[in-house]
């Protein structure tokens, strides 16, 4: 989805056929151990937070870190994070680090207040990590994430738009729509 991949591709696919009783290959199930391994090392670490959204995707071994951090550090703090988990054969990193720019963390911020604040997404706020992401880049704006119904997820896009944003992306998607799916790390 525009820059930052989700945390899915062979996991649905083994899903279903599971369900249909086709023989799935043994390196597949491992590639979702391996997923599941990553996205924690990402969400576990404790310096990743509301102005971070980093992807995986996973393939034979192979992993490949998007998305955007907000600090230089970060990112490779997580890339090492990443690399010492069992069963990674090869690790490519695209995380882009986000512009630094007083403006811009002003508007993170002031999104970040808005959302979170607000009676519908405030109980989000003290989750460890919040399912909603807010990236700022050059006063453009982009959420990722997901939430219960899509209500939160119109809510989060409207208090975004009520920014001095040049633009908002909302990519927040419904849990209900990632439903056996693997999950981005948020």
């Amino acid at each position: 989805m525009k820059g930052h991949e989700r945390l899915a591709g062979a996991s649905l696919a083994l899903a279903f056929a599971g369900l249909l009783g086709v023989a799935v290959p043994a390196h597949a199930s491992d590639d979702q151990t391996l997923l599941r391994g990553v996205s924690n090392a990402v969400l576990s670490s404790p310096r990743y937070g509301v102005f971070d959204s980093v992807g995986v995707r996973v393939q034979d071994g192979k992993v490949v870190l998007t998305g955007s951090v907000r600090e230089p550090w970060l990112k490779d703090e997580l890339e090492k994070r990443v690399a010492k988990v069992t069963g990674v054969t090869n690790l490519a990193s695209e995380i882009r680090v986000q512009p630094l720019s007083f403006n811009d963390e002003r508007l993170r911020l002031q999104i970040a207040r808005s959302i979170y604040g607000s009676d519908l997404l405030g109980s989000y706020a003290s989750w460890a990590n919040p399912p909603v992401r807010i990236i700022v880049e050059n006063g453009h704006v982009t959420l990722t994430g997901s939430v219960v119904s899509n209500v939160e997820r119109q809510l989060a896009g409207i208090r975004a738009r009520q920014t001095l944003a040049f633009s908002v992306d909302n990519q927040i998607e419904l849990d209900s729509d990632r439903q056996g799916v693997d999950r981005k790390a948020s």
